[in-house]
Order: structure tokens, then sequence, then C-alpha cells
């Protein structure tokens, strides 16, 4: 609608569109009215406008809303255009008027509706996400923010792919995301299974399930639904153990009595040697003290062997320990003088920081053999002369850490999930993939966490950390 005032404020033109949006019954009804006078203006506010708009200015009412003589309410838009004769004074003030009630309306609905919508996608417990054709996310739920860390105003507009792919799978998720857009892409595709990042940096395993959005016959959007099935990975990752730990407990039944006999005759003859008569009469043994010393190695490594055997089924089953309270330094020490011989041979720098008078309340032949598993496996991954490792123990309040680490190859990233898998295993041609899996049931059996770090040609770091008693439990 259109109308017009005077520069006393008199109404001196109203078109028919006027009239309807005023709801007066023609224009004769209000041309020759003073808008300072009338209270429809005066109650919206309009006055102030009125009195710029003569001293020439023009302006804009977005949104205002004005109730007629009739209590008739509307909400109108208002755009005022000083009119000017040729000396520059404003002669009349041009009124613009649009009744956007019905819009207004319509957008309090869209609202509605929207906020209804977001209030069920905030519900789900799992991510929706939309991103256009170039990867830019769009919208996201809030559960977003609970799993990951980021605000969802940080997001939007931003690359989905940048943020939260790992490099190592970028370019395999950047060819599915081109599959989706095109739309060549199969049923069963359209659910993929991918880890994300944090803003931490941790990862989450995310199944998603993807739609294209089509607009005008043309692929818009991919709307994506994920649930983090990180737990339940773990869970079914702890039940593959489980069951490949009982399966070692079936086969270390069957094979031990078959391994025992040969290692109780090579027990015997260790025993033969080690009596002080036999080696002053020996012609072939040196008579010298490393000769015993020699010996007394050989038979702790068989004694190992076989209390590996005896002990290999209850490990699988629950952890059966022993426990008591000992000074830790004793089983570095012990380590140490039975790889002795591998340490020299690939001359690695072995750099101990224990506390000698450190205790330790745990089952002591188990955690020696942890030990030894670990600085095993850092040997065979050093560089010969090259090589370092260190054994760092120190104590923090009621809890013991324990720290094996070396500048070895280290492990690939793709691989650090699996490395507690029991018969999992880097080493080609070399050990069974039991080492780690034995060490993490008796870290557990001690009530404690063992973790691991690597980066591939860096080095590795297994951190232990067990508690002072046996009945505290390590929290994460």
């Amino acid at each position: 609608g259109v109308y017009s005032i005077d520069k006393n404020g008199v109404i001196d033109f109203f078109n028919k569109k006027m009239v309807e949006i005023s709801g007066a019954k023609s224009a004769d009804e209000v041309v020759g009215l003073n808008v300072f006078e009338m209270p429809t203006y005066k109650r919206a506010g309009l006055t102030e406008y009125f009195r710029k708009g003569l001293k020439g200015e023009s302006f804009f009412i977005p949104e205002i809303e004005c109730t007629s003589s009739r209590e008739k309410t509307t909400i109108r838009q208002y755009s005022g255009i000083p009119v000017k004769n040729v000396k520059g004074e404003v002669e009349r003030l041009l009124l613009v008027v649009a009744d956007i009630t019905e819009m207004k309306k319509l957008q309090e609905e869209l609202e509605e509706e929207r906020s209804f919508l977001n209030l069920i996608y905030d519900t789900i417990q799992g991510i929706v996400v939309v991103i256009d054709v170039n990867g830019k996310i769009v919208f996201l739920n809030k559960f977003i923010e609970e799993l990951t860390g980021y605000r969802r105003e940080e997001l939007i507009g931003k690359d989905w792919l940048e943020i939260f792919i790992p490099q190592r799978i970028k370019k395999k998720l950047r060819q599915y995301f081109q599959e989706l857009v095109s739309g060549n892409i199969a049923v069963e595709k359209r659910v993929y299974e991918n880890p994300i990042l944090t803003k931490s940096g941790d990862e989450k395993l995310i199944l998603w399930s993807n739609s294209q959005i089509v607009e005008d016959g043309r692929i818009k959007y991919i709307l994506s639904i994920g649930q983090d099935i990180t737990e339940l990975k773990q869970l079914e990752q702890m039940l593959l153990e489980r069951e490949k730990l009982a399966v070692i407990g079936e086969i270390a039944t069957g094979v031990a009595h078959e391994i025992k006999n040969p290692l109780s005759i090579i027990l015997q003859g260790i025993n033969y040697l080690e009596n002080k008569k036999f080696l002053e009469k020996s012609f072939t043994l040196p008579r010298s003290g490393k000769t015993v010393d020699v010996i007394g190695k050989m038979k702790q490594a068989v004694d190992r062997a076989v209390f590996l055997l005896n002990e290999l089924l209850d490990l699988s089953r629950a952890g059966k320990m022993d426990y008591e309270r000992f000074r830790f330094v004793e089983i570095i020490q012990e380590t140490l003088a039975m790889l002795e011989y591998r340490i020299k041979k690939k001359r690695v720098r072995i750099e101990v920081n224990c506390p000698p008078d450190l205790e330790v309340f745990g089952d002591r032949r188990w955690l020696s053999q942890v030990l030894i598993n670990l600085v095993n496996n850092s040997l065979d991954a050093v560089s010969e002369k090259k090589g370092e490792i260190y054994i760092i123990v120190e104590k923090y309040a009621q809890l013991v850490v324990i720290i094996v680490k070396d500048n070895g190859k280290g492990i690939k990233s793709e691989d650090l999930g699996k490395v507690f898998l029991p018969y999992f295993t880097t080493k080609k041609k070399k050990g069974l993939g039991l080492g780690l899996a034995i060490c993490k049931k008796v870290i557990e059996a001690h009530n404690g966490k063992i973790y691991i770090n690597s980066e591939s040609e860096k080095g590795t770091e297994v951190r232990i950390v067990i508690p002072e008693g046996k009945l505290q439990e390590v929290q994460k």
C-alpha cells in the first residue's frame, strides 16, 4: 500500500491497498486526518519516524505491529521517502507499506516446525550431519558436541573430511564421498564404517547410513546418520581375546605333556652339571665361576618354561596370581641377566631408572615375564649398536608406573589397535603373537592398565600402571 502526508502530517493520498491493510471503509475516511493525532500511529511509535521523514530523512522499518481504530492488528513493513521541491524543501512524505502478517505467521509456523525437528535431531543419540556436494557441513545435531568436543557453530561451513577424517584414510574417504555425490553407488555400500577424530585427537569408530538429498533432479546434499560403535567394537575385541585365550588353554593342555617331558630331561641334565663334584672332575668344562653362572641361567630359563606351561591355562581363564611384596628392581636385574647375551650381541644401550627400595605387591614371576616380553620386543625393534632401551619405574600416590620404551622401528598406526590380540604379530616368521596378550592379561589380573604409544620409525613406549595394593583398581 502507498499513502502520503503533507509537511504538517495530514494524509493527502491513500490508495486502495492501504484501505485494505488499514481496515478503513474507504480512502475518504482517512484522507484529511493528521497522523500525529491518530491513536493507531501513536501506539505503534510511528510518529517519531514521520517527524524524521518530514525533516528529510528516509527510513525503513522491517517489522512493526499496528492496531487500527477497529482493533484490527497487522504486522507491517514501512518505508518512508521524503519528497522535496526544487528548493530542496520537504513538501510531503511518501509512505510505502507492506502487510507481512501472513508471512510472519508462516515464518513462525516454519520456525516452530524447525524447532520441533531440531528437538528430535538433538534427542537422537547419534550423529546427524548434512554435507553439501563440496564436502562443506550444512547441518549438525547436538550429539556431535558431546561426542567430539567441537561446538556446532565452529563447524558449520567447514570441510567435514579435513576436520574429522584421520590422514591415513582421507584419500579413501574422499573417493567414497565422490561416489555418494555422483549417485553411482550400490545400496549396500551406503552403510559404511570409519573412524572420526575428536577435538582432542582421539578416534571414535562410527557406523554410517548415507542418503542423497535430491533437488530439481540433482544431488545437492548428503545426509549421514552415524552411530558410535567404539565401545561395541572394544567389547567384540575383548570377547575375541577371551575366545583366543580359551583356545590357548586348550592347546596348552594338549601339548604341555609332550613339551614337559623333554624339558624335565634337560633339567635333570642341568642339575647333574650343576653338581660341584662333577665340575671338579670334568675335562670338558673349564673350572670357573662363569661356568657355574651359565649353568644357573640355563636352569632358570628351563624353570621359567616349565612354569609358563603349567600356568598358561590358568592365565587364559582368569590369571591365577600368587601375590607377594617385593622390590621391583630385583626383577629388572633378573630380566637383564637373563637377556644379557642378546643385549651384548646387539650392543644395545640399556638405561634403568628405578628407586632401589620401591616395592610392588604382585605376582613376582608373572610381572617378571611381562618385563621380559617387553624388553624382548624392544630388542627385536631396535637397530644394532644404535639401539636404546629405557626401563623407568616411578610411584605416584598409591600407583606404580612402569615404562619400557625404545628408539626402534615402532608400530604402524593401523596396527596399534591389534597389538594386544592373541596371535597378532608384526614380526615376520618370528613369534606367535602371544607376548603382549599375556602382558595385558597379567596386568589386568593385578587390577592394572597397560597402554602402548608408538610411531613408525621413531620408537615405542609401553606404560603399565598397577595399584600398590591388590584390591585397588586403576582408573583411566
